[in-house]
């Protein structure tokens, strides 16, 4: 969860709970249906950014689905609902600033095909979240290598992997979550949103998901982590 910090309402004396993300720069009342910046009050984010903007800071550090997201605040998961999001995106970047509203770097960044994150701390490069403690976690290769699926983050021997795109991303959670089992040739370009794109397309993207993993280590075609099979391919939980 996102850090909350209770303070008196003026109004009443009841307790106003704060989402506090981006440094603690960032904080959103929902009691007060008001978004403060560096401590003082934005009057420019309201309605659906606003409701944005709380739901994901307070689950800042994890990714929110966009379905989720969708669901939630719109009441189903279509293209009209995603086009809705994209919109109070887009209006709650522009309100928050340059610096906080920076898609890569701001506050609330987009995570491609996944959803969206709201950052506990700017300090973090890109649109990668920190690991928590207790995030559920699916292994490969006698646990060198690690998937947390909440956060869309891939750690190989104690350190992030940076560089993977949402596709490679997708191919390596997908093979994590049935380890030792064969994911068919559809399945895999599913997850690496390579609809339409046939078989020669999921094999150049295994081929970079091998080059990042490295090829002489876990990304070995025979000896690494990701094996060819008849019809797709199978992720490793203990290497031979």
């Amino acid at each position: 969860m996102a850090e909350t910090a209770g303070s008196p309402s003026a109004a009443g004396g009841t307790e106003q709970i704060f989402h506090r993300i981006a440094d603690e720069r960032l904080e959103v009342s929902w009691q007060e249906r008001t978004v403060y910046i560096d401590g003082r009050p934005n009057e420019t984010i309201t309605g659906r950014p606003l409701e944005l903007l709380d739901m994901v800071a307070a689950r800042a550090g994890s990714i929110l689905p966009t379905s989720e997201i969708c669901e939630e605040l719109w009441g189903g998961y279509n293209e009209s609902s995603k086009v809705g999001l994209t919109k109070a995106l887009s209006m709650l970047q522009e309100g928050l600033g340059p610096e906080l509203g920076d898609p890569e770097s701001g506050a609330v960044r987009r995570w491609p095909r996944y959803g969206l994150w709201a950052a506990k701390t700017l300090a973090h490069n890109g649109v990668i979240p920190p690991v928590e403690d207790d995030s559920p976690v699916r292994a490969l290769a006698d646990a060198r290598l690690k998937v947390y699926p909440d956060q869309c983050v891939v750690v190989k021997d104690g350190e992030v992997i940076e560089d993977l795109t949402p596709g490679e991303y997708g191919l390596l959670a997908e093979l994590a979550r049935r380890p030792g089992r064969t994911a068919g040739a559809g399945v895999l370009r599913e997850a690496a949103a390579l609809r339409g794109s046939g078989m020669r397309g999921l094999e150049d993207q295994m081929k970079n998901l091998r080059k990042k993993l490295g090829q002489e280590d876990l990304g070995h075609p025979r000896r690494g982590i990701i094996l060819k099979k008849p019809g797709g391919y199978a992720g490793q939980r203990t290497l031979n």
